[in-house]
């Protein structure tokens, strides 16, 4: 399947397997990398690495998904989150 001009999200790219996964993605595929990186009180550390090492390649996004899924889960009708 040709892969130019499709998308991948990553997230947990501000370090470890997440941030080499978008590297290798950017320098290997023709994909557009969305890499979520955790930017705790505006420390863009992760994210602004990645940035360059990609050499502007990666659309870099600060996540907060804890929060979010905190928001959708206390959202959610209680029939949707019976186990």
């Amino acid at each position: 399947m040709p892969l130019a001009g499709k998308a991948v999200l990553i997230t947990g790219c501000d370090s470890g397997f997440g941030y080499s996964l978008a590297l290798h993605l950017a320098a290997n595929t023709d994909l557009v990398i969305i890499a979520g990186c955790y930017v705790p009180d505006g420390d863009r550390t992760g994210a602004d690495s990645l940035d360059k090492d990609s050499g502007g390649k990666i659309h870099v996004v600060g996540m907060y998904l804890a929060y979010i899924f905190f928001k959708i889960r206390n959202n959610f009708p209680a029939s949707y989150l019976q186990t």
